[in-house]
């Protein structure tokens, strides 16, 4: 799981591309916040091109995080992130 702070109070676009090259056990990568997703997205698999995505007025503290994960659709798997 990956995430990223917030420097400052503030409203914040997240954005960015997400791609499944090697077509692992995921189907969706997760934004959340505060213990809630906020946004999921279907990244591209194999040789497609990434899947974008962009999310505006993201409130925000100092401080808070926001999280990526991709949890693996088979139990007890893994997925690299």
């Amino acid at each position: 799981m990956a995430s990223r702070k917030a420097p400052e109070d503030g409203a914040y676009t997240i954005k960015g591309l997400v791609k499944n090259p090697w077509e692992q056990d995921a189907e969706e990568l997760h934004i959340r916040l505060n213990g809630t997703d906020i946004f999921t997205i279907e990244p591209s698999r194999g040789e497609a091109e990434a899947a974008s995505f962009e999310i505006n007025g993201v409130t925000l503290t100092a401080g808070e995080e926001v999280f990526f994960y991709c949890p693996s659709t088979t139990e007890g798997g893994w997925v690299s992130a």
